[in-house]
């Protein structure tokens, strides 16, 4: 994944398999954000429904695959992997219940990680 316009690539991580208005807000999100130029990333669950309206926007998503909720430590490297691959430097968080897992990636990433999350309400 590319700069665009100097700008590094944004990562949105939501781990949920539900379709309401988190997973929605988090799709519209990552839509403006790509609209205004900016290089989005989307992580989260491979039999989401996020997933699925991801990829047919045209939004780059990379699947999670195991079922823990906490202390994941197989898709804390898989995300962190995933991170370094497509440079990201910033990861939102959209779910209370994701921010250990980011947490878990960013101590096995090589590259620098801001996290953020973002409460939708």
């Amino acid at each position: 994944m590319s700069n665009i316009g100097g700008k590094k690539p944004i990562g949105l991580l939501c781990n949920s398999s539900s379709w309401g208005g988190l997973e929605m807000n988090v799709l519209a999100l990552a839509k403006r954000m790509s609209a205004r130029g900016w290089a989005v990333a989307l992580y989260g669950r491979q039999d989401s429904t996020l997933a699925d309206f991801a990829q047919t926007s045209g939004l780059r998503f990379s699947h999670l695959r195991s079922e823990f909720k906490f202390g994941d430590v197989i898709n804390a490297r898989r995300l962190a992997r995933a991170l370094e691959r497509d440079g990201v430097v910033t990861l939102i968080n959209n779910l209370n219940s994701d921010i250990f897992l980011s947490v878990l990636a960013k101590r096995f990433c090589n590259t620098p990680l801001s996290l953020y999350y973002y409460q939708h309400m």
